[in-house]
Order: structure tokens, then C-alpha cells, then sequence
């Protein structure tokens, strides 16, 4: 099977191929390749799939999605970009999809300035090749600079179903994502307290964020050093902020916040992660140093 992308287009056309001609018991995913317009299997670990599954196409989970956002009542918007910036509303690598959304009316400032608001965010998420599950999980933004900020432990997900069992279907599962929508709006607002304790925090300022209090020794193995200097660069004020804001004459799009904080310090990793790196690698990424600094923030505190 092949290993490149069959298909640029998230919503190309998908089905499912059985894998013997008489065998209607295990199947594999395939997409309507760009340029022959035919159908080729994805190549993956776990792509085979068994009698019940429903496949979900893309087109289908973004139709799903904004029916639920639409069913909260509240004003949900396509999540915004910068030219320059590799974050995007709809991330694709021809096998796992995303696409996000955020709400502007929930949210609040960390820092007291009102222009500075952290916005809570919505992804919806589907893959072809089962590497993730067909949901929505949940994310805090902040609309100056648009860092996004993932966390496992502050904020949740939810999950649809594959498959139909008895009176439980995945169109029944809208109504549930609906109320959990809701009911994390509302942990979002119970959250800004945990990243106002970031501003708080200070530490030692030295040239190498690497040494600063000894704070992010811990998160080093699962931070690639390749990123490093990205990061130290937008600590000084010479990042990836700096450079979209000069791209854009945008006066509004504010640099990382005072590198003598945590705050500063998560704001100078998300910069990376969300405009230098993007994708699923930078919401991975994002997830990582989002989680630790938390649990060094509370550290502090204690």
C-alpha cells in the first residue's frame, strides 16, 4: 500500500473496500486519489476494520459539529489565521482531520486588560486510518496572538461512536455533545484561575530558557531542541509574534508576555507551537508544555 498522501483534499470522496470480493466482514478505508480519481487504500497499522464499523467522512463530522455549536445557541466562529503563521482552521495530513472553531462571548482576561481576553476552543476530530477517535475536544486561546493552549488535565473531550449499539447511534450522541459543550464553557471560566497563578510565578530571567529556575528541565525529553532557539528567540522578543506582527503592521498582535513569569514562558513555547510548528505536531506540542507549566505553577503555589 502506499505511504504518500493519496488526496490534499480533506473532503475528497471515501469509502470502504472489503477485503476479499465474498469477505463483507473486515474492510479497509479508501480515498478517491487527486489525480487518477481512483480509489486507493490508506496505508496504516490498524486500518482494518470489522463488520458494524461506520465509516465517517470528513464532510460529514464538519456538518455534525457545527449542528451541535449551532444547537448551544451560542455564537461559535471559524478559528482565524495570520498569513505567515502555519495555524489553521482545518488541519489535514491525508489520514487524520481536524477543524476548529472558537467563541469570542466566553472568555476572560488573565492579565486585567480587557483587549487580552482568552477565548475557549473547539475542535472537531476524525481520522481515516483510526489513529483518532471521531469528537471534539476543548482548548483556551488567546485572541491577541492567537496561542492556542491544549491541555489533558484542563480541559476535556468528547467522543462519537463508530459503531451503532442497540438504541445508542452516533446521531444520538449530538445531544450529549451539546450538553458538554455547555458544561465546558462553564470549566472554562473555572480554569482562568489556574493560568492567572502563571503571571504570578516568576523566575529567574537568564539568557537560556533552559536555565531559568530549573523549571522546564523535567519537560525536556519530550521537547525536540530543534525548537529551542525559536523558542529563546521569541523570549527576547524576536519570535515568531514579532515577525507576523511585522508582516502584518498589526499594532494589535502583542508580543509574549513578561518572560520573567510562567505566563511569559508558556506564551513564548505556544507562539512556537501554534504559528512556528502548527498542525497536529503543534497541538501535541502545545499539549506538553501547557500540562507541565500548569503543574509548575501549582507547585509554586503550594
Amino acid at each position: 500500500m502506499p505511504t504518500e498522501t493519496i488526496n490534499d483534499n480533506p473532503f475528497c470522496d471515501v469509502d470502504l473496500m472489503p477485503l476479499a470480493e465474498t469477505d463483507s466482514k473486515y474492510s479497509v478505508v479508501r480515498l478517491k486519489d487527486g489525480e487518477t480519481n481512483a480509489f486507493v487504500p490508506i496505508a496504516s497499522r490498524g486500518a482494518i476494520h470489522g463488520a458494524g464499523y461506520r465509516l465517517v467522512p470528513n464532510t460529514y463530522v464538519v456538518q455534525l459539529t457545527k449542528d451541535v455549536l449551532t444547537r448551544t445557541g451560542e455564537a461559535f466562529r471559524p478559528m482565524p489565521g495570520y498569513e505567515g503563521s502555519k495555524s489553521s482552521n482545518i488541519t489535514w495530513d491525508g489520514k487524520k482531520f481536524a477543524m476548529a472553531w472558537y467563541l469570542p462571548e466566553v472568555g476572560d482576561t488573565v492579565n486585567g486588560d480587557p483587549e487580552d481576553r482568552l477565548m475557549l476552543g473547539v475542535r472537531a476530530l476524525n481520522s481515516y486510518d483510526g489513529s483518532y477517535k471521531i469528537g471534539m475536544e476543548f482548548f483556551a486561546m488567546r485572541m491577541l496572538c492567537l496561542n492556542q493552549f491544549h491541555s489533558s488535565n484542563m480541559l476535556g473531550s468528547f467522543t462519537y461512536r463508530h459503531f451503532d449499539t442497540g438504541d445508542r447511534t452516533l446521531d444520538a450522541d449530538i445531544g450529549d455533545a451539546v450538553e458538554q459543550i455547555g458544561n465546558q464553557a462553564e470549566q472554562f471560566t473555572r480554569c482562568l484561575p489556574r493560568l492567572r497563578q502563571l503571571q504570578k510565578a516568576e523566575v529567574p530571567l537568564t539568557s537560556d530558557y533552559l536555565a531559568i529556575g530549573g523549571a522546564l528541565q523535567k519537560m525536556k525529553p519530550a521537547w525536540p531542541a530543534s525548537y529551542d532557539a525559536q523558542v529563546n528567540a521569541e523570549l527576547r522578543g524576536e519570535g515568531i509574534t514579532n515577525q507576523l506582527g511585522a508582516t502584518l503592521q498589526a499594532s494589535a498582535l502583542r508580543p509574549t508576555a513578561d518572560p520573567r513569569t510562567l505566563w511569559g514562558i508558556l506564551n513564548a513555547f505556544t507562539a512556537v507551537t501554534t504559528h512556528a510548528i502548527g498542525g497536529f505536531r503543534g497541538v501535541e506540542l502545545s499539549r506538553v508544555v501547557t500540562d507541565y507549566i500548569l503543574s509548575r505553577a501549582a507547585a509554586i503555589a503550594a
